[in-house]
């Protein structure tokens, strides 16, 4: 557990401040989908990581810097299909990691999607457009 707090714990408050220190802004981060494997009798070090990934988002959040935090399912190594389901609160699943790349790249075209939370699963629709999707007017 060691390894999980620094990396996925301690890790991340490391790398806001290190992104802060190089003038960079925009932060991306993978987390974790909170359902994930609640239907299994899990380890207490699975809940140490959860717990782990938690904290990280939260120290984003009050990071002061532009934040999306992308929650994906079940990672699988499945070829991606280009299509998925993403929002702020959806159902679980698996999504390839290849989708997940997919998503990440696409954000990073998006100056409109800050400050938001998307959970992201294998879907129906294309990449560009669940993306698109996700934008929120500012106020």
């Amino acid at each position: 557990m060691e390894y999980t707090e620094k990396i996925d714990g301690d890790g991340v408050s490391k790398m806001i401040e290190a992104a802060k220190g190089a003038g960079v802004e925009r932060f991306i981060l993978v987390s974790a989908f909170p359902d994930a494997w609640r239907d299994k009798d899990m380890p207490d070090s699975f809940e140490f990581y959860m717990k782990m990934k938690r904290k990280a988002d939260v120290a984003l959040v009050n990071s002061g810097l532009d934040w999306t935090i992308v929650r994906p399912g079940t990672l699988t190594d499945e070829a991606g299909t280009g299509q998925v389901t993403i929002g702020p609160a959806i159902e679980y699943g698996d999504v390839s990691r290849e989708n997940v790349a997919a998503v990440i790249a696409e954000l990073l075209g998006q100056d409109e999607i800050l400050q938001l939370i998307i959970e992201l699963t294998d879907g129906n629709i294309p990449v560009k457009n669940a993306v698109e999707g996700q934008r929120r007017p500012f106020k």
